[in-house]
């Protein structure tokens, strides 16, 4: 029985596609003659209207999807701009982290840092994510003296990201490093002045 509607089925739909085709081919009969029938001048006149709107069409069209892609490239920048501020925001609290005796100062920017892994998975360009996973095993094994050149690293490699060129001045990175390391501990961070 199942088999039956199935095949009823099938029969009307090739029934409805062929009513369709034969609609179609009439149409096109009836529009090829009536165009036959126009002036030469009228028919020059229909084709490049014709023209002019299919070219217009492909334009609107062109500009509908370049203006998406921009408010789409936008929006990614915007996206990747806070993950990458929040990422040196953490990362920035480590120097004091590293000379600082209390477990909480250590396990604070460890757990801003872990939330933020998701986003740095999805949004992160390829160079971010290694120094990202460097600065991780210096910070597990507590190597002092290699967080400040991996931490330039990392800021180097955003810059790239978010559209930077490669020449910048590294010694302003290093008075930041500086900077920061005086401003969460008296001792300044080993290896910053590199």
């Amino acid at each position: 029985m199942k088999t039956i509607f199935t095949m009823f089925g099938v029969l009307l739909a090739l029934g409805a596609l062929g009513a369709a085709l034969y609609g179609c081919y009439l149409a096109a009969g009836y529009l090829w003659t009536f165009y036959a029938d126009m002036d030469a001048v009228v028919r020059l006149v229909l084709l490049s209207s014709m023209a002019a709107l299919l070219l217009a069409s492909m334009i609107v069209a062109a500009s509908i999807k370049k203006a998406a892609q921009l408010n789409c490239n936008s929006r990614l920048m915007k996206a990747k701009l806070n993950l990458y501020k929040s990422v040196v925001e953490a990362y920035q609290q480590y120097p004091g982290a590293l000379h600082a005796p209390t477990q909480q100062t250590w396990t604070e920017p460890t757990a801003r840092l872990h939330q933020l892994e998701a986003e740095l998975t999805i949004l992160a360009s390829g160079p971010v994510i290694e120094a990202h996973r460097k600065l991780q095993v210096v910070l597990e094994e507590k190597q002092e003296d290699n967080f400040a050149p991996l931490f330039q690293q990392l800021v180097k490699s955003i810059r790239r990201d978010l559209g930077h060129g490669p020449g910048y001045d590294e010694s302003k990175l290093r008075f930041l490093m500086q900077a920061e390391g005086e401003t969460h501990s008296s001792t300044p961070v080993h290896g910053s002045s590199v």
